[in-house]
């Protein structure tokens, strides 16, 4: 199941990741789809977007 406890430190973040890429394989998301997913939702956190849910990326 996919985390909804508070993510208060690196390590817990770290194990909620764990969690969401265990699920995504658990159901038939490949670790293709789900890698791209994180590098973009990485790159809207690093240029500054305010909790955006966009999963992909822009042409």
């Amino acid at each position: 199941m996919i985390t909804n406890r508070e993510i208060t430190s690196r390590e817990l973040l770290d194990k909620a990741l764990d969690e969401l890429v265990d699920s995504a394989r658990a159901n038939g998301v490949s670790d293709d789809e789900t890698a791209e997913a994180l590098r973009v939702r990485a790159a809207g956190i690093a240029g500054g977007d305010d909790g955006e849910t966009e999963t992909e990326p822009e042409p």
